[in-house]
């Protein structure tokens, strides 16, 4: 039988360390994880990087971004739903807090992932692979998947917002962390249940059980309130939320005896035992109420379990330090980007099926116990996932990737990044910009932006859209006309002026119906003792989009 406990190297590693603080073990940490791939030593290396973090399939679960002064280009998909988008949010908020610097990055959403081959053995088997991509990844499922460097999960993305400045209704309401706070302040202790408490759901199993610990890690919490119940008490109300029925399969112990992912004798006492227990599981099912973040502030303890899809991260792990009472871990969890700043027994308590009842009984007779833990999930909240820290998290990320990988060798400088370019088809990658959806992202909204038509035209061989991300990425330039000829940037060459100085101006052609149509404009040579006016033709590089130019 497969064994469902799995320590987290995070958390080992957090309790080898003590003497150093939290903030700085989760720094500690990710450094670790991105020193463990090779690191640059020189130009070449850095250009290998970027290309094989750019080169490959895409998705709106696989991001390949890179970051060039300040502006964010990835693949399109990425302005899709999904938990993709919100992670490039994050990142677009930390860049406004910091500039980190040019950089790339590859970035695999979703719950239950590890980092990505060489884009040569993309198609191979992965086995095979001579290494692997340095890989940003929200959370690790098996502690010995030791690759990938660990971001903060998607449903961060609001606390994002909240970091650089922005006040809105929808960032500061219920179910924000905000109000979470103020739920917990106007909730004392003495006045909390004395009760475990969690709800969730409880999805179908179809998969094996490695796949499914999720849910069977959830289905046997639920069996503590069967069997506390039993003993008279209400010490867990662990329970399938409100308005999502069980399916079939977890009413039948047959079945989940034959499946062989519980370990029925030593977890629920033997099979007769079990049966009764499965036959009075629809007392663990929720039919009252649905209940929202700040409704856990009114109990004394709140469980975390992992993720039901696959045993990954669980997004309601993300309120409960905020909630003011004391988190117990299940055993199982998988490690996020700050589980090395935890302690077990000072800032949450590890429990699991045998141990469960007897950790919450301490909880309720030891009061120097909880408040110990009660005062380190405050801590968490406070250092580790506040709004500012997750932001700073995220450009410390992109600060050790580019310092390791050497980005300023192959991003920094148009002729370094033409060069880097020249080994990756944007085209066929569909790289745009993308940037968010409204003023600030609530929610994760992010569209993209079609790169502007370059002012120089594209070398012999070169793809088109790599001159449009040289041209577009730089500061205070406007890649609007295609100007016949050298670069229109080059100092020998007059700049476009308006007629009331000498500051560069946008010059914008007539809108047509996807037709390049020549216009003369007058321009002022800056080159010379004097201004001279003279004539030049242009033509405006109208793009087709939706019918319309770009």
């Amino acid at each position: 039988m497969p064994s469902l406990v799995l320590v987290t190297a995070a958390l080992a590693a957090a309790s080898a360390a003590p003497h150093r603080i939290p903030r700085e073990r989760v720094l500690d940490e990710m450094r670790r994880s991105v020193r463990s791939f090779d690191a640059a030593k020189d130009k070449h290396d850095a250009q290998t990087y970027v290309r094989q973090v750019l080169n490959g399939p895409v998705s709106s679960s696989i991001g390949r971004l890179v970051v060039i002064n300040g502006k964010i280009y990835g693949n399109k998909d990425m302005a899709y739903s999904g938990e993709g988008p919100k992670f490039v949010v994050m990142a677009t908020h930390a860049l406004r807090r910091r500039d980190t610097g040019n950089v790339a990055l590859l970035h695999l959403a979703g719950a239950s992932r590890r980092c990505f081959p060489p884009f040569e053995w993309q198609k191979k088997k992965w086995a095979e692979a001579p290494g692997w991509v340095p890989t940003t990844l929200v959370a690790r499922k098996h502690a010995e998947e030791d690759c990938g460097i660990l971001v903060p999960n998607p449903y961060f993305v609001d606390s994002a917002a909240r970091a650089t400045g922005i006040f809105n209704n929808n960032l500061y309401g219920h179910h924000s962390t905000p109000s979470v706070l103020n739920a917990s302040a106007a909730r004392p202790w003495a006045r909390r249940k004395a009760t475990a408490f969690w709800r969730g759901k409880l999805r179908k199993a179809t998969k094996s059980c490695v796949s499914e610990i999720g849910n069977y890690a959830r289905f046997e919490a639920m069996g503590l309130t069967l069997k506390n119940h039993a003993f008279g008490d209400r010490l867990f109300d662990v329970k399938s939320t409100f308005g999502y029925p069980l399916h079939g399969e977890w009413y039948n112990a047959s079945w989940l005896q034959q499946r062989n992912c519980l370990d029925v004798d030593k977890d629920f006492g033997g099979p007769k035992k079990f049966e009764k227990l499965v036959a009075r599981l629809e007392e663990a099912v929720d039919h009252e109420k649905m209940y929202i973040e700040e409704d856990y502030c009114d109990y004394k303890m709140l469980l975390h379990l992992p993720g039901g899809t696959s045993g990954s991260y669980s997004r309601n792990l993300n309120h409960l330090w905020a909630s003011g009472g004391v988190v117990l871990f299940w055993k199982q969890s998988a490690p996020e980007h700050y589980y090395a700043g935890l302690e077990d027994g000072v800032s949450h308590a590890v429990v699991d099926m045998v141990t469960a009842r007897d950790v919450a009984t301490r909880v309720l007779k030891d009061e120097a116990f909880a408040a110990r833990l009660r005062k380190g999930a405050a801590a968490v909240q406070r250092d580790l996932v506040c709004d500012s820290c997750l932001t700073d998290y995220v450009s410390e990320v992109l600060l050790e990737l580019r310092s390791w990988f050497k980005g300023e060798l192959a991003l920094d400088g148009r002729a370094a990044l033409r060069e880097t370019l020249r080994g990756i088809e944007c085209t066929k990658m569909g790289l745009v910009e993308l940037v968010l959806a409204n003023a600030n992202g609530v929610g994760g909204g992010i569209r993209y932006r079609k790169l502007k038509p370059a002012a120089t035209l594209p070398g012999e061989g070169e793809d088109p859209w790599r001159a449009r991300v040289v041209e577009g990425s730089r500061k205070g330039c406007w890649p609007r006309l295609s100007l016949r000829g050298p670069d229109r940037r080059d100092p020998s060459v007059p700049h476009l002026a308006s007629r009331r100085g000498l500051s560069p101006r946008p010059v914008f052609s007539h809108r047509t119906r996807g037709v390049a149509r020549p216009r003369t404009i007058h321009v002022v040579a800056t080159a010379g003792p004097r201004p001279v006016p003279r004539k030049i033709h242009v033509i405006a590089a109208a793009e087709s989009r939706a019918g319309r130019p770009a």
